[in-house]
C-alpha cells in the first residue's frame, strides 16, 4: 500500500505543473487622429506585419493569433483619439516584444 500512495502522490504533483500556467498581458494606448475605418485598416496591417494570423474581425477591433499568443487592437474609442493595444501569452518578454512589433507597424 505505501508504494501505491507514493505513486499517487508523485502523479498528483506532476499535474500541478501542468495545471499552473501563467498568462502575461501587456496593454498600451496610443493617441491617433484617424477615422475608425482607417484605424481598423492600420490595425489589420500591423497585426499581419508582426507575424500574427488574423482569424476574424469584430466591429471595433482586429485580432491576431501567433502560436500561444494573441493580440488585439481596439479602435472603438478612436473618435476620442485613443487606440488600445493588448497582447497576451505565456512569456512576459515575448508579449512585450510582440507589442513593440505591432506598435511599430501601426
Amino acid at each position: 500500500m505505501p508504494r501505491f500512495v507514493t505513486v499517487a502522490v508523485c502523479a498528483a504533483l506532476s499535474l500541478v505543473g501542468v495545471a499552473y500556467a501563467q498568462t502575461f498581458i501587456t496593454l498600451q494606448t496610443k493617441y491617433a487622429e484617424l477615422s475608425k475605418a482607417e484605424c481598423l485598416d492600420h490595425a489589420d496591417r500591423a497585426i499581419r506585419r508582426a507575424g500574427f494570423d488574423v482569424p476574424g474581425t469584430t466591429e471595433n477591433a482586429r485580432h491576431g493569433i501567433r502560436g500561444q499568443y494573441t493580440v488585439q487592437v481596439y479602435c472603438g474609442d478612436v473618435d476620442k483619439g485613443l487606440v488600445f493595444f493588448v497582447t497576451a501569452g505565456a512569456s512576459g518578454k515575448l508579449t512585450e516584444q510582440y507589442m513593440d512589433d505591432v506598435l511599430k507597424g501601426f
